[in-house]
């Protein structure tokens, strides 16, 4: 009998062991926008049993908060997009954490004034538009808006010389400013700063499916853990961004690190867990008449 009981205790601590096993040896999906977000992945990409796809676009990724089958354990994302979806139920995603913040400028020569100025404002119904909107409304500022989809067009329309200024976000803005000796008409972080009393706004969110949540925390934490201590190192050692393999960059969708790297400190990467945040958060929601609920975040 005890003989007996003894091997029934092996068998149930083998099967406890292949479970911790397995939870730490699962492959974790994550899929992120090219472009400064992903920066914050350079390190995650080379461990084992993680998987990170890189893709340029936002609809692929919002495709992917749709989808019953949950391919991606972790997801990058607009956090004003994402939120419309959890508010509507239409997705089980969780926010954990946001990776970037505010990097918006509007720029022009020197001497245009922006009451009376055309101004290229790119994504009209996203944090670009509808933010610079509200803020050059709180300024008394009533500039001719044109808008377009993406920032390679309002520069087109700038470079055409169409408009006058342009609403860019880092690193391209800075790209602007040297090649085309384009002076900041209005620092969009500044001015928010200014009229909420917040030192900055949210744009990308960090996702994860329910499912990998409630079955692997742990993984969760050292992911969240690993991102954090990238940012340090890319902010202490910028250096090391120029000297990533080509097939890194390759991978990252990015053929020319330079503008990243001479900017890293302006591209709004700040990540953290949202909870820390949730105030700055619901603040800037209400913009868009969004708010985040409790079912809709974890840690």
């Amino acid at each position: 009998m005890k003989l007996f009981k003894a091997f029934i205790v092996v068998i149930v601590g083998g099967l406890i062991l292949i479970g911790c096993q397995t939870q730490e040896t699962r492959e974790v999906n994550v899929l992120v926008p090219t472009g400064a977000p992903s920066i914050l992945f350079v390190d995650l990409m080379n461990e084992e049993n993680i998987n990170v796809d890189i893709v340029n676009g936002v609809d692929p990724i919002m495709s992917e908060f749709l989808n019953p089958s949950q391919n991606y354990d972790v997801i990058v994302a607009p956090i004003v997009s994402v939120t419309k979806l959890q508010m509507e139920n239409k997705t089980s995603y969780k926010l954990v954490g946001i990776a970037s913040w505010g990097n918006l400028v509007i720029l022009g020569k020197e001497d245009v004034d922006l009451n009376d100025a055309s101004l290229a404002v790119f994504a009209p119904s996203g944090i670009p538009g509808v933010l610079s909107k509200y803020l050059l409304e709180k300024e008394g500022l009533n500039p001719s808006i044109q808008a377009v989809p993406t920032m390679a067009d309002a520069m087109s329309l700038y470079l055409g010389g169409h408009v006058d200024a342009l609403l860019m976000a880092y690193p391209l803005a800075a790209t602007m400013i040297n090649q085309h000796d384009l002076s900041i008409l209005m620092d969009i972080q500044e001015v928010y700063e200014k009229h909420t009393g917040l030192s900055n706004y949210p744009q990308a969110g960090i996702y994860v499916s329910e499912s990998f949540y409630q079955a692997h925390k742990s993984r969760l934490s050292s992911l969240m853990n690993q991102i954090q201590s990238t940012h340090s190192t890319n902010l202490s050692a910028t250096e090391r961004l120029g000297k990533l393999s080509d097939e890194m960059k390759s991978r990252l969708m990015i053929e020319n690190m330079t503008p990243l790297m001479n900017n890293y400190a302006l591209l709004g990467l700040q990540p953290c867990y949202a909870l820390e945040k949730l105030n700055d958060l619901n603040a800037f929601l209400n913009l868009f008449e969004l708010q985040l609920q409790p079912n809709m975040m974890v840690r």
